[in-house]
């Protein structure tokens, strides 16, 4: 029975313990073993010992050990009786943690002053790193703002006269006479010749002896300084002084004054005679040797150049396969009628007019030309039609370089063609620059006004071809870079043929709201009726003109005589502008109030390259024809007064 007795149960885990308060008010000792205590050692104090020192801080590595300036606690002060009764436990606890408290907000205030300390200098160093860093920067800033200005520079100056005489040696040589020619030595050579000429000229001066005689330094002869008065005594150096007393020019400011009046006078008298001898000859004088030999000379020159003006005309005719043009232009027309239905190619500029050189563009316009209603939307954008080329190319007619200019004057869109034919290595290339029609559009008024002013005006077409070709080789060609326009140089070529004509006045717009259906025929023919006004008052003999001459003629007037910005660029008589141009004004016989030369910004890089070409015509008119270039025309074009 006793196995059948109840097991005690074992008693499991229970559950986290409860912590008990800690009871403050724990029974204390007797008071007698309280009043006899002495505090435990280790919170004994002893007067004039520090506590044992805490664990080493760890607010940073280099942290040392400190101790609070306060006294340590229950310090008896001087002098105090020691029969004062000692603490009790709870007083010395109090006191040791009010000590140990004010120990570490000591020890706080100290780290955080040393923590202040070193962040004040890492912001320093900051400062001074991040003024180094800008410092820096700004000096390379301004380093490279100087290279740019100097490449900007350079490229502004490469095709001047003067860097190019800078750069080639060929300016450098150039014909000079013997420096023995004071001696009677007529010889003259080019300059890199005058050393072999100098050791065999005949009138090379050999001193007679090698032995040098001695100068005298201090005594010699000199003229008077009033030589440049008209006293032309000559004396000693010891001498001037009592000759400058007793000179006979020295005279007073008013006489010298007085005398100059009257020479003016002089001058002046003698300036009007010969006006009036001139005014009233009736005989012109007989041209000097001189002059007849200039005279000669630039003849001979002229026609040389008329005959180089005609085969460089004729060979720059057709540089452009009309055909292959005709293609692209229908391939253009039903990409652009994609975006806007009903719309229209019709080409212009050089193209049109026949001035096309071999680097010239194939300008065409886009619009509503025929009589088929026009949408209201979309509206014309450049931008669109590039993306619009740039997705529909095939594999014959490719459009590469396609490059949109929303913000000029007219928007446009510069594409360059690939033209594959059937055989697949020939490959044809057609620049464009693609605009859209609007109302201030000229362009196939203005390509109609050219070919007739070339069918009226013999010479035109050529000389504006050749000057076309000049200014192409120069990068001066291309109006969207400062450059001159085929037809604004047109224009400047028929003002110089039409300066002692009669000029037309200009004719008054017309409004375009009654042919809206037929742009294209009505621009034609205004651009006709203008031109035959401007040529209806030319006096013609029927005479084939020396192009040499007008060559000459034209870059005489705009390379030597004209001012941009004082002279007029009109083929009409001119009404007046009230407002100032600062580049070059060509006014349109379309349009009056526009000024076809306004974005000509290099018209004094154009006005210097016409000049430095006039001056080696003048050259070899001087020197003779010079045979050593098969073509004079050449040479001018892609010689070396051309860029490379």
């Amino acid at each position: 029975m006793e196995n059948d007795e109840p097991k005690p149960k074992a008693r499991g885990h229970s559950g986290p313990r409860k912590r008990r308060p800690k009871n403050r008010n724990k029974k204390k000792d007797d008071d007698g073993e309280v009043a006899g205590a002495s505090p435990a050692p280790s919170v004994v104090v002893r007067p004039g010992e520090a506590p044992s020192s805490p664990t080493r801080s760890k607010l940073c590595a280099s942290a040392k050990p400190f101790s609070p300036t306060k006294s340590p606690p229950l310090r008896p002060a001087a002098g105090s009786p020691q029969s004062i009764s000692p603490p009790s436990s709870l007083e010395v606890e109090a006191a040791t943690r009010a000590y140990w408290v004010q120990w570490a907000i000591e020890a706080a205030e100290k780290e955080r002053a040393r923590r202040l300390g070193l962040l004040a200098e890492i912001q320093l160093a900051e400062d001074v790193e991040r003024l180094r860093r800008q410092s820096w920067a700004m000096r390379a800033i301004e380093a490279e703002q100087q290279s740019r200005t100097a490449n900007m520079f350079l490229e502004a100056m490469q095709n001047t006269a003067w860097f190019q005489a800078t750069i080639s040696p060929s300016f450098l040589d150039y014909e000079v006479v013997c420096p023995h020619s004071w001696f009677g030595c007529s010889y003259s050579c080019m300059l890199r010749h005058v050393e072999e000429h100098l050791r065999d000229c005949p009138y090379r001066q050999v001193p007679d002896t090698t032995v040098a005689e001695p100068m005298d330094l201090d005594s010699y002869d000199i003229v008077c300084p009033n030589a440049i008065l008209g006293c032309k005594a000559v004396c000693s150096r010891d001498a001037v002084a009592e000759h400058l007393l007793v000179c006979s020019v020295v005279r007073t400011p008013e006489a010298e004054y007085e005398e100059r009046m009257n020479k003016r006078e002089v001058v002046i008298q003698a300036s009007e005679d010969e006006r009036l001898r001139r005014m009233h000859e009736t005989k012109p004088w007989p041209l000097s040797e001189l002059q007849r030999l200039y005279t000669e000379q630039a003849g001979a020159l002229q026609m040389r150049l008329h005959s180089e003006i005609v085969a460089f005309a004729d060979y720059t005719a057709s540089p452009v396969d009309a055909t292959a043009v005709a293609c692209v232009l229908s391939r253009l027309c039903a990409i652009a009628q994609l975006v806007w239905p009903n719309v229209c190619v019709e080409p212009y500029g050089s193209f049109a007019t026949q001035l096309n050189g071999p680097s010239s563009d194939v300008d065409v316009v886009i619009g509503y030309f025929g009589d088929a209603p026009v949408p209201p939307v979309p509206q014309f954008d450049v931008e669109v039609l590039a993306d619009v080329l740039i997705r529909n190319g095939s594999e014959r007619i490719v459009f590469t370089n396609i490059q949109a200019i929303p913000h000029a004057a007219i928007p446009l869109v510069k594409v360059l063609v690939e033209l594959h034919a059937e055989d697949a290595d020939h490959v044809i290339h057609v620049p464009l620059d693609i605009t859209f029609w609007n109302l201030q559009h000229y362009g196939l008024a203005s390509a109609a006004l050219s070919r007739q002013l070339c069918a009226d005006l013999p010479g035109l077409r050529e000389v504006t071809l050749v000057l076309k070709y000049f200014l192409s080789k120069r990068g001066m060609n291309d109006v969207y870079r400062g450059g001159l326009s085929s037809y604004g140089l047109l224009l400047m070529v028929a003002h110089v043929m039409l300066l002692d004509e009669p000029k037309a006045e200009a004719v008054p717009d017309e409004s375009d709201a009654d042919v809206q259906g037929a742009i294209v025929p009505w621009q034609q023919s205004r651009g006709v009726q203008i031109g035959r006004a401007i040529t209806s008052r030319v006096c013609s003999d029927g005479a084939s003109p020396n192009l040499g001459k007008l060559f000459m003629d034209v870059l005489q007037y705009y390379g030597n005589d004209f001012q941009p910005e004082v002279d007029v660029v009109t083929v009409l008589l001119w009404i007046g502008q009230s407002e100032p141009w600062t580049t070059l004004y060509i006014q349109d016989p379309l349009h009056a109030p526009n000024n076809v030369g306004r974005n000509c910004y290099r018209i004094s890089h154009i006005l210097r390259g016409f000049n430095d070409a006039l001056n080696y015509l003048t050259s070899l008119i001087v020197r003779g024809n010079d045979h050593k270039y098969a073509s004079i025309l050449d040479h001018i074009l892609n010689g070396p007064i051309a860029p490379p």
